[in-house]
């Protein structure tokens, strides 16, 4: 796990009480002669819209090892888990955006203003780094999904993870 979380600090910095809860959640993982080369987390939600709930999975801090970059690992480990799950993913910047979009997933418009009935609602581990975390103002901002059967455009999620 060692290495797991230092590929972690390299992308996304040091708290060590966001550390110690994100990664009692196991991250997937893709390895290069037994080594950690590539990492993300799934975390579980749930999309509400007019009291139907989708199972999916939101997918938080993909990294890989500064010198293994441009390698196409991250694409193998992603292309890997998006087969049969609903996944959901807040770009970290514009510039992901494209790389995403090669990957199969959409581009929706989210906010952070409650909105009837259709939100994304984060569970389990995904719930205790939200609370602690808190919420954002951001207003609209982009999100990604694969797998989604409904359209998510306008829909509520006010999370921001570090």
């Amino acid at each position: 796990m060692k290495r797991e979380i230092q590929i972690y600090r390299e992308s996304f910095g040091v708290s060590e009480e966001f550390e110690n809860l994100l990664f009692k959640a196991s991250p997937e993982t893709f390895k290069v002669n037994n080594q950690t080369v590539s990492q993300l987390f799934l975390l579980q939600a749930t999309i509400v819209k007019n009291e139907i709930n989708i199972p999916c999975k939101y997918l938080f801090a993909a990294a890989t090892k500064r010198e293994e970059r441009k390698k196409g690992y991250m694409k193998k480990l992603i292309s890997g888990i998006t087969e049969n799950q609903i996944l959901i993913l807040r770009p970290a910047n514009k510039t992901l955006i494209n790389y995403y979009k090669k990957l199969g997933f959409t581009l929706f418009t989210a906010n952070d203003y409650k909105n009837n009935g259709f939100a994304v609602e984060p569970e389990g581990h995904f719930r205790l780094l939200a609370d602690l975390e808190g919420k954002t103002n951001d207003g609209e901002f982009p999100l990604m999904a694969v797998n989604s059967p409904i359209d998510l455009n306008g829909i509520y999620f006010p999370f921001t993870l570090p």
